[in-house]
């Protein structure tokens, strides 16, 4: 017992007694830093609450369409669409479909705007391009 106390006595002495503390402290967040990361991580996915919010944005922008006009360049297969809009943000979008035929490039324009495809083709203007 009379040890015991003397080397008590010269922990203190140096101070070591807290520093003996201090790996068991460590090992305790350690632990509990584990445990909150495997909370975290294990959480749903709530990723389709934002994607719900930018179809949303989509379907808002449908009715905003003013005029098409669709390019076909039959040369080099391609076909440019620029679409007017009445949107403050954007006035005008420009596409670009690897097609020339009029009723695939209604059908892209349909799929790409969320428009119906009557709708897309009561609006759609066609024109051909010829280089020389």
């Amino acid at each position: 017992m009379l040890r015991k106390t003397k080397w008590f006595k010269f922990l203190r002495s140096l101070g070591l007694e807290f520093w003996l503390f201090l790996p068991l402290l460590g090992i305790a967040f350690w632990l509990g830093g584990g445990f909150v990361m495997d909370r975290v991580l294990s959480r749903p996915n709530s990723k389709q609450e934002y994607l719900k919010g930018d179809a949303q944005l989509a379907q808002q922008s449908k009715t905003r369409v003013i005029s098409i006009k669709a390019e076909i360049n039959e040369q080099e297969g391609v076909s440019i669409v620029t679409v007017n809009t009445a949107d403050s943000v954007l006035k005008e979008l420009v596409f670009q479909y690897p097609i020339t035929q009029p009723s695939d490039i209604e059908a892209a324009i349909s799929k790409t705007l969320g428009l119906p495809r009557d709708e897309v083709s009561r609006r759609v203007i066609y024109s051909t391009r010829e280089e020389r």
